[in-house]
């Protein structure tokens, strides 16, 4: 795991671990709120390159 650490920036784990705290299955929520999440991520990457 050290290794994968290494390997991946410290702006990709932060977006897997966002990634995360949504649950797994959200049949339940519209798919615009998913998308609108990741928007959100993508401007925050870009902000930060």
């Amino acid at each position: 795991m050290s290794s994968d650490s290494n390997l991946n920036p410290p702006a990709s784990e932060n977006s897997r671990r966002k990634r995360h705290q949504y649950p797994p299955q959200n049949s339940g929520k519209p798919t615009l709120i998913i998308l609108a999440g990741l928007q959100s991520e993508i401007a925050e990457q870009a902000r930060i390159l």
